[in-house]
């Protein structure tokens, strides 16, 4: 019998909600394909025609919140833009929209950051994309703010480690409101701005 786009739908959506309420309740790491397909109601290789891994579901499960933070850092920053904002201010921005919006799917983080988020090379699907949309946007803000020349890949590079050293801090955060990864963050972007080797802007040398 053949299997319509509908049935199809349905059956990704299942395994999507099936797959979140594992993860949220026992972990990543402590839920298998073969447990995720059995709650389900379907065969492991149906699973496997939707999703390759157990990380490609949690990939899934984690695409909105990403795309959600990615959106309000672009809409606060492009507000902030009225009140000449510095570069740190900027990504500061930039991460801390990610690291909220990311709240709701908390618990897979670590995992995601174990699933390809931290690589630095070809990374293929939701995590090569991620990493190139966050290099893009800070690759931006280095323009926008008169960085044009040192906005390099090994300044790129650096700016990816903060921001996967502040994401894996905030994982494992537990100081009320995650106080710590705010200071941390504000330090660290601050410290990144004044590692530019360039004449910095006087909104720079302000803060």
């Amino acid at each position: 019998m053949r299997v319509t786009q509908q049935v199809k739908l349905e059956t990704r959506q299942t395994l999507l909600a099936t797959a979140q309420g594992l993860f949220f309740s026992k972990g990543l790491d402590a839920v298998s394909t073969r447990e995720i397909a059995s709650a389900a109601g379907v065969g492991i290789g149906t699973l496997f025609n939707y999703f390759p891994t157990k990380e490609a579901l949690a990939w899934a499960i984690a695409a909105a919140a990403f795309d959600k933070g990615r959106m309000t850092a672009r809409d606060r920053i492009e507000q902030d833009a009225a009140t000449q904002s510095s570069l740190s201010q900027d990504l500061f921005t930039l991460i801390a929209c990610d690291i909220r919006a990311l709240e709701s799917v908390r618990i897979l983080v670590p995992g995601l950051l174990d699933a390809g988020l931290g690589a630095w090379g070809a990374a293929e699907g939701e995590p090569g994309s991620i990493r190139v949309q966050r290099l893009a946007d800070a690759d931006a803000l280095l323009v926008r703010h008169g960085h044009v020349e040192h906005s390099t890949p090994a300044l790129l590079h650096l700016y990816w480690s903060l921001y996967l050293g502040v994401l894996a801090f905030w994982t494992k955060d537990t100081s009320p409101n995650q106080e710590d990864t705010w200071s941390l963050l504000d330090q660290g972007v601050r410290m990144f701005a004044g590692s530019i080797p360039s004449t910095v802007n006087a909104k720079e040398r302000e803060r």
